[in-house]
């Protein structure tokens, strides 16, 4: 069994590589999401599309920067595009929604880099969680970590539940990465209520 050397350069190497492998993940789901998942999600049998649901399929096809989809209960809505900080943009569309009328929420929020760049750098198992969480139905969550644990929850009764669980259940998964990955923390890369 080999022992890695603990070293400012290995650790900053190590922590290069799974930046740049985490990004790339973040990258190819949003592709995914970008190009599969949005036209079935605002298509219902019976009514026409309401203006909140035509803006959330528009939003949706931005692929610039970190961005945020927030509604309200009586249809209001504000959406941000191009951020560099996803908090920013959760604000901002908090912001925007809430000039339209009271008790917005966050619903949808993605964590954005140019997809293109890394076209075809998902692992299968990645890819297939990921299939899963697509067509999961309620509120859902994906999370990772930079060394590569992966959790996902679907059909749990809000956002925040569904959060909870899926980063859980990457940290759970952490057990079996090798040590200098594994005091990595998982983070919440794609999360929507519905």
């Amino acid at each position: 069994m080999h022992k890695f050397q603990k070293t400012p350069v290995f650790l900053d190497l190590a922590t290069a590589v799974a930046v740049v492998l985490l990004l790339a993940l973040f990258l190819y789901i949003g592709r995914i999401l970008d190009s599969n998942s949005q036209d079935a999600e605002t298509q219902t049998v019976g009514h026409e599309p309401s203006a909140a649901e035509k803006a959330l399929k528009n939003w949706h096809k931005k692929k610039t920067g970190a961005s945020a989809f927030a509604r309200g209960p009586e249809g209001h809505f504000g959406w941000t595009v191009g951020y560099n900080d996803v908090l920013a943009a959760k604000e901002d569309a908090l912001a925007y929604c809430a000039q339209h009328g009271p008790a917005c929420e966050v619903t949808e929020f993605k964590v954005g880099f140019e997809h293109r760049a890394f076209k075809g750098t998902i692992a299968p198992r990645t890819l297939e969680l990921y299939n899963s969480y697509t067509r999961g139905a309620g509120a859902k969550a994906f999370a990772l970590s930079p060394g590569g644990a992966i959790g996902m929850a679907t059909g749990q009764p809000d956002a925040t539940q569904a959060q909870n669980r899926a980063k859980a259940l990457c940290e759970t998964n952490k057990k079996d990465r090798p040590a200098y990955l594994a005091d990595r923390p998982c983070l919440v890369v794609l999360s929507t209520r519905y």
